[in-house]
């Protein structure tokens, strides 16, 4: 919902997010970078043909609105805001906001061996829910990054950044300022991250117009971390080794609710107890055999995980406890954030009394990631 007044303009999305500014043209600069006052970008979007100068200056825009996000790829220059002066700042701009960066769940996850350098050999299906962070993307005209938005950690460990940097080796003379918009909580096991990371490499990608193949990403992503690659890769899939080798396996449609108890778990912890099993017996899954083993509720294999998570971080138990009462649940990845499912279409239950400092969302599976068609 949008609300001007004379001194201001408020703005609040569908996350109940609130930005705020003294006037709409200073409010969609803020949101995408361009300043519009707010009918002309709406007109601008909707390319209807009273746009005035953004006609006369060129400007290229392209929107989607899919699964309730619009998402708009922009490329012109910035209309003057000068009443004397009504020609174009010699400034090109061109931009990608909305851009959805999904969580991941484990539906399960095993832990079959050890690596001669001592990492953890894994078996597991990833898939992607609806719960995202959005991540906006401003071209610059000199070779900057810059990181905006949520960011709780030091800018030399942040995927974003190192994203960036990784593509930058292929256009070095290329910017840009990347804005994350967190929703996906930190240490829960649900891949916001690498998620957010492979989204820059996707975006990029584009942006810059370096036009790499999926399986050229899939190389830089591994690079980044264990999960990337699966969010590059896109699609439901079955996950070995340490999580690199992806194969896309087919489930059915699903529904839940995940629930972050408020609380992150060392992942370095949980991998190195001495309680850890480590010799689960090995799988083998294929696109005929998935929809048979990943019925729902999730009645095949199990998350080794997750006791050690459960005695590292008490509030994980207490989350299956709450969650055991709605449905089967378990721990996605190392922890803390825990889920049920349902098939798609059923009742899906939330937590009531959720305990302070809480958070839980119902979802939906994707098959797909939303710009799985970009790579």
């Amino acid at each position: 919902s949008i609300e001007e007044t004379p001194n201001e303009c408020v703005l609040i999305n569908s996350d109940n997010e609130t930005y705020k500014a003294p006037n709409s043209a200073v409010l969609v600069n803020q949101i995408i970078g361009i300043p519009l006052s707010l009918d002309r970008f709406l007109a601008w979007v909707k390319n209807e043909k009273n746009t005035g100068d953004l006609n006369s200056h060129d400007w290229k825009v392209r929107s989607e609105d899919k699964e309730g996000v619009l998402r708009i790829r922009a490329e012109g220059y910035v209309p003057s805001t000068s009443n004397a002066d009504n020609s174009a700042e010699e400034t090109t701009v061109k931009c990608c906001l909305n851009l959805p960066a999904p969580a991941k769940l484990n539906l399960f996850l095993h832990v079959i061996g050890r690596k001669p350098d001592g990492m953890h050999l894994l078996e597991s299906v990833f898939s992607m829910i609806d719960l995202c962070d959005y991540l906006d993307f401003e071209v610059l005209d000199e070779p900057k990054i810059i990181r905006e938005g949520d960011i709780s950690w030091a800018l030399g460990k942040d995927l974003c950044c190192r994203a960036a940097k990784l593509m930058q080796q292929f256009a070095p003379h290329r910017g840009v300022r990347i804005t994350v918009r967190k929703n996906i909580p930190d240490g829960a096991g649900m891949g916001g991250g690498s998620s957010d990371a492979a989204t820059c490499l996707i975006a990029l990608n584009r942006l810059w117009d370096i036009n790499k193949k999926r399986n050229e990403l899939l190389n830089l992503a591994v690079t980044l971390g264990a999960d990337v690659p699966f969010f590059i890769f896109g699609q439901t899939a079955f996950a070995q080794g340490v999580g690199e080798v992806l194969t896309p396996v087919v489930t059915d449609d699903f529904e839940g609710a995940v629930v972050f108890p408020g609380a992150s778990v060392p992942t370095a912890d949980v991998f190195k107890s001495p309680n850890l099993t480590r010799d689960t017996d090995s799988i083998r899954i294929t696109n005929s055999s998935s929809a048979a083993l990943l019925r729902l509720p999730l009645d095949f294999g199990h998350n080794d995980l997750e006791p050690v998570a459960a005695d590292i971080c008490p509030s994980v138990k207490e989350a299956i406890d709450c969650l055991k009462q709605l449905g089967k649940a378990r721990m996605t990845g190392s922890g803390s954030a825990v889920f049920y499912a349902v098939k798609s279409g059923a009742e899906v239950r939330l937590i009531s009394n959720l305990p302070i400092g809480w958070r839980q969302w119902a979802f939906r599976s994707l098959k797909f990631h939303p710009l799985y068609d970009w790579a």
